[in-house]
C-alpha cells in the first residue's frame, strides 16, 4: 500500500482544496468523494467530487448494520471511485463530517493513509464561495483489492469485552452518541445505556456551529479530550449507534496524533441488541 508523504494535510481547510484542484500536477492524483446525498449532489458539487451512497460503507445487515461491509463490497467500492495506491482522497458531507470520517477509517483499515478531510464539508465550501459543478465527472475504474492492512483500527465487541476491567484506566470508550442515548432515556436497540464506564463526549461538541461545522482548533480539542480523561496514553475506542457520528470522533482522535485509535463498527446497535453484554445503567 502507499507510504509515500501525502500530497495534502489530514484536515483541509475550503481554499487549500480549492488551490489543489486547479494545480494540474495535485488535481491529477486527487479522488474527492462526495458523501451528501444524491439531491445535494446533484444541486452542485465540488467540481471532479464523485459520488457515493454512504450506505456502501456499511454492511446493512441487523441487529448491527453499521458493521464493515464485506471486502468484496468494498473491493467493488474503491474501484468504482478509481482507487490507486498513488490515489489521495479527498472525503466530505453535509452534516460536519461523520460520514466522511467514517470513510478515512475506512481507508486507515485497508492501508491507504494518502487522506484527506475538508474541514466543514459543503457547508464551509459554499460558505467561502468556491465555485460548485453540476457535471458528473468521467472516472476511471482501477482493479482494487481490499484487504484487512490495519485490523487494529476496528474494535470488536469480543475485544471490549475482554477489556472491560481496563476501562476507563488504560482504555477508555467514546460515546458520541446524545446524552439522552448515553443515559438510556433514549432507546434505540433492544436495551438502552452505555459501555460501563464509557466517557460520554457528543460528536456535535467537536465542531465549531458559528463556524459553519468546522472542527474546533486542535489544541480546543485536545484540552476537550483531555478534561473527559481521553488522553493519548490510552486506547480510545470511539462507537455511536451505527458509527456514522463516530467516523467524526475517530477522525479527531487521528487528527491529534493518538496512537491507539479505534472505532467499533458494531457500535450500541450490537452491543443493545445482545442480551448478555454488561450494560450501564444496569
Amino acid at each position: 500500500m502507499a507510504d509515500a508523504q501525502p500530497l495534502l494535510p489530514l484536515i483541509l481547510d475550503p481554499k487549500d482544496l480549492n488551490e489543489a484542484i486547479q494545480t494540474p500536477a495535485l488535481a491529477s492524483k486527487l479522488i474527492i468523494v462526495d458523501l451528501s446525498t444524491q439531491e445535494l449532489y446533484d444541486l452542485g458539487h465540488i467540481p471532479g467530487a464523485v459520488y457515493i451512497d454512504h450506505k456502501r460503507l456499511t454492511c446493512a445487515q441487523p441487529p448491527a448494520p453499521g458493521r464493515l461491509p464485506s471486502l468484496e463490497q468494498l473491493s467493488q467500492l474503491m474501484s468504482d471511485i478509481g482507487l490507486t495506491d498513488e490515489s489521495h482522497v479527498v472525503v466530505y458531507d453535509h452534516e460536519g463530517g461523520p460520514w466522511a470520517g467514517r470513510f478515512i477509517w475506512t481507508l486507515d483499515l485497508l492501508g491507504h493513509p494518502n487522506s484527506s478531510f475538508l474541514n466543514g464539508g459543503r457547508d464551509a465550501w459554499m460558505a467561502e464561495k468556491f465555485d460548485l459543478s453540476n457535471d458528473t465527472p468521467d472516472t476511471t475504474p482501477s482493479n482494487y483489492t481490499a484487504e484487512l492492512v490495519n485490523p487494529d483500527c476496528r474494535a470488536t465487541k469480543e475485544e471490549i469485552l475482554s477489556e472491560l476491567d481496563n476501562i476507563p484506566n488504560s482504555w477508555a470508550i467514546w460515546d458520541a452518541r446524545s446524552q439522552d442515548e448515553h443515559n438510556g432515556t433514549k432507546v434505540l436497540a433492544a436495551r438502552g445505556g452505555h459501555i460501563p464506564n464509557a466517557t460520554h463526549l457528543e460528536w456535535t461538541d467537536t465542531l465549531n456551529k458559528s463556524d459553519n461545522n468546522k472542527l474546533l482548533p486542535l489544541p480546543e480539542l485536545e484540552k476537550l479530550l483531555n478534561k473527559k480523561g481521553l488522553t493519548k496514553d490510552k486506547t480510545i475506542v470511539s462507537h455511536c449507534q451505527t458509527h456514522r457520528r463516530s467516523g467524526l470522533t475517530y477522525l479527531v482522535a487521528k487528527a491529534l496524533g493518538y496512537q491507539n485509535n479505534k472505532a467499533y463498527d458494531g457500535s450500541w446497535s450490537e452491543w443493545g441488541n445482545d442480551p448478555d453484554t454488561p450494560i450501564e445503567p444496569a
